[in-house]
């Protein structure tokens, strides 16, 4: 399976390559791979999610780089992505600790007061 998928990788990348730029450039890539992290982190490294992470971290590049002809920087999309990433792993975080009060501590206290 790791095989089939490098290879699958390779053979869009290499399409990529030869479809757009017609040699290889520094500025090839535009972040492919650091959009790839971070779906499949949201995704929870489930394939059923990747999808519906894909599409939506594709509609906020697609926005950013359409909201440019208003004269809003780029970087916008690359906020907002951050700001997904950031609010998931705040919100995973929370879900598995939770604060509780100990009552015992405060009836203590006030017996003893």
């Amino acid at each position: 399976m790791l095989l089939l998928s490098g290879a699958i990788a390779g053979f869009a990348g290499s399409i990529e390559l030869a479809g757009t730029a017609d040699r290889l450039t520094e500025t090839l890539s535009n972040g492919y791979g650091f959009a790839g992290i971070i779906v499949a982190a949201l995704a929870l490294m489930r394939p059923s999610g990747v999808a519906a992470v894909a599409l939506l971290f594709g509609a906020v590049q697609i926005g950013g780089q359409s909201i440019q002809t208003m004269g809003v920087s780029s970087s916008v999309s690359t906020i907002l992505q951050a700001f997904i990433l950031f609010g998931a792993i705040g919100a995973g975080v929370l879900s598995r600790y939770s604060i509780r009060l100990d009552n015992n501590s405060t009836t203590q206290q006030e017996s003893e007061s």
